[in-house]
């Protein structure tokens, strides 16, 4: 039995015992977590240096999830009951850092374009917060016990946002290698896919899912990135790769939707407004980039 065939295999186990012993998924999710960081960290050693960064992201977005579940695994009912705010941080740092993982594995050459990839992202969230208390989109996500829960959904909502656009470089992930070296680019994929789809915790909510079911989707996505650091000695240069402002496009279509909100809705005080002012300059900056520079790519260049 290869190294691939058993990591699978140990995969499917734990996904059963977490289906029928829901009191178990709460270690389960921690100790994939750290189990794919370590393994997709190892591994990434294996790949000539152009190519580990992205696989460093996804081993340090993995590290926070295990981290993060580690916070609240001896209390399934912690995000209903008590919520923890430094774990929603984790969690959303770890969502942010997954997503420049997936970014990353789209890009040519990945490690020199990520300080672009970090400040696009500080902006889609950044905005993505400020829409969302301008608009009070926490009542959407939260729960109607009170402010707190509507606030601890509006980072759930963070999340989506963030996650949604990581789905989009999905897309480009999924046929960026060449044939032979796919299969780790694909599970990368489809974990930040189930992962995404346990964020959208909503969508769970109206369909009638149990929480403890919506959790397997993230000990999936945990379990998906260690198989797929099995697979790693097989990645090559990608083939594939998206145009360097691809993700700045999305920046600054959220720059501008935040702009029209401040013109539609009361501007908010305090700390947000700094941050709006923040993530607004460097939308701007972004925006300038984008007309002073034309796009270049050394591989394959498509537009998402």
């Amino acid at each position: 039995m290869t190294r691939q065939t058993t990591a699978l295999a140990v995969s499917v186990v734990v996904v059963a015992i977490g289906l029928f012993l829901p009191a178990t998924v709460g270690w389960l999710l921690v100790i994939a977590g750290l189990a794919a960081a370590v393994g997709c960290a190892f591994a990434a050693q294996r790949l000539a240096p152009e190519l580990r960064m992205p696989w460093y992201l996804l081993a340090f977005g993995q590290l926070l999830n295990g981290l993060g579940n580690m916070m609240i695994a001896f209390d399934s009912t912690k995000w209903v009951s008590a919520p923890d705010w430094v774990s929603a941080v984790i969690f959303n740092s770890a969502t942010i850092v997954t997503v420049m993982g997936i970014v990353a594995l789209c890009l040519a050459p990945a490690a020199r374009r990520l300080t672009s990839v970090a400040l696009d992202l500080l902006v889609i969230t950044g905005c993505a917060l400020g829409l969302g208390v301008m608009w009070d989109l926490g009542r959407f996500f939260g729960h109607p016990a009170g402010e707190a829960d509507n606030l601890l959904g509006l980072m759930g909502f963070l999340a989506v946002v963030v996650g949604f656009v990581g789905l989009a470089f999905c897309v480009v992930a999924w046929t960026a290698q060449p044939p032979g070296g796919r299969a780790a680019y694909r599970l990368a994929a489809l974990a930040h896919v189930s992962a995404t789809v346990g964020d959208t915790e909503m969508l769970g909510n109206y369909l009638g899912i149990k929480f403890e079911v919506v959790s397997l989707t993230w000990l999936a996505s945990s379990l998906l990135i260690l198989v797929a650091s099995q697979y790693l000695p097989g990645v090559r240069q990608p083939i594939t790769v998206v145009r360097r402002h691809t993700l700045a496009v999305v920046a600054v279509v959220f720059g501008l939707v935040q702009v029209a909100s401040l013109i539609l809705r009361p501007v908010p005080n305090g700390e947000l407004r700094v941050v709006l002012v923040v993530v607004l300059a460097i939308a701007a900056l972004r925006l300038l980039g984008m007309l002073g520079r034309a796009p270049v790519a050394s591989a394959e260049s498509v537009s998402l």
